[in-house]
């Protein structure tokens, strides 16, 4: 990566009580492969978090030691971002108060502010309606361009009008998601401290990555998952649901990645974590026969899945 002549640096920040957030990993990755300078937060309270945990009976509460260790992270930073579902918006607010000041832009993304904008915008300086990707690229060229930032697709800034509307067509063109451990740091709940995961053993650095989950049928026996995106959308019209709305709000378009792009994402996962030749895979996949078919022989002659 070669960085620009820029004094842009953007910190992305994810509450959530695990570490996955493909969107933002994405975004990340967009960022540093034009140049510039991200760092990401991972803030992940196991204890307060749960699935009961819900809109709006969340109740995660950071200490301030740890409030005070994101503010001396994020000091450097132009952009925060900050990624939030409905049930997180406390945590938002919270987080906003406190790292804003007069010369950074703090911008919220995610579920919450597609959904509801203008609540988001009480707080955040600026929200952004559906995918981030194309958007903050074009946000951070413009601030170290000196140019205006008012007339960015997806983004709303507060006290303007509502932006025009865009989304990702070809979801195959996007990057490998930014895994680290340069620049990544993550709360130890545990230990009651924000680490860099650039300091970590690798052992460590990719316990706090993954989830792992019992393999079934053998009590005992773990293995690792790694999530990775198939398509984007969904033909459903499931009325609980937030896709529900977001198809409205984005596209009703389901938008598949190539076979190519998924078996290159997974060469490099087995490449890059060798800890996965086991490994559960969970995909938000939707494939036509054919593809599954092709898709299941690549895995098999991969090792991803059993002869079974």
């Amino acid at each position: 990566m070669i960085l620009n002549d820029s004094n842009i640096q953007v910190s992305l920040i994810s509450p959530y009580s695990n570490t996955l957030n493909l969107g933002l990993r994405i975004i990340s990755a967009i960022l540093r492969n034009s140049g510039y300078k991200t760092q990401m937060i991972f803030l992940p309270s196991h204890s307060s978090d749960s699935a009961l945990n819900i809109s709006p009976f969340s109740n995660i509460d950071y200490p301030e030691t740890i409030i005070q260790q994101v503010v001396n992270i994020t000091r450097d930073s132009s952009i925060i971002g900050i990624s939030l579902m409905d049930n997180y918006m406390q945590v938002g607010i919270k987080l906003t108060q406190a790292l804003k000041n007069k010369s950074n832009l703090v911008i919220w993304g995610g579920v919450l502010p597609s959904l509801n904008p203008e609540e988001a915008l009480q707080y955040a300086d600026a929200v952004c309606i559906g995918e981030g990707e194309d958007a903050m690229l074009e946000l951070v060229r413009k601030m170290n361009n000196s140019q205006d930032i008012n007339s960015i697709p997806n983004i709303w800034f507060k006290g303007k009008s509502r932006p025009e509307k865009k989304y990702i067509s070809d979801v195959s063109s996007l990057p490998l998601p930014d895994y680290g451990p340069e620049g990544h740091f993550i709360y130890s709940e545990k230990e009651q401290i924000i680490l860099s995961l650039e300091t970590c053993d690798e052992d460590k650095y990719q316990d706090y990555l993954f989830e792992k989950h019992e393999l079934p049928g053998v009590p005992g026996e773990m293995q690792t998952v790694y999530h990775i995106e198939t398509t984007r959308g969904c033909p459903h019209n499931c009325t609980y649901c937030a896709n529900n709305i977001l198809k409205k709000i984005i596209t009703p378009k389901v938008r598949w990645k190539s076979l190519d792009q998924i078996e290159d994402e997974l060469n490099w996962v087995k490449k890059k974590f060798l800890l996965l030749e086991l490994s559960v895979l969970k995909m938000t996949a939707l494939f036509i026969e054919m593809t599954l078919l092709k898709l299941r022989k690549f895995l098999k002659n991969q090792g991803f899945l059993s002869a079974a």
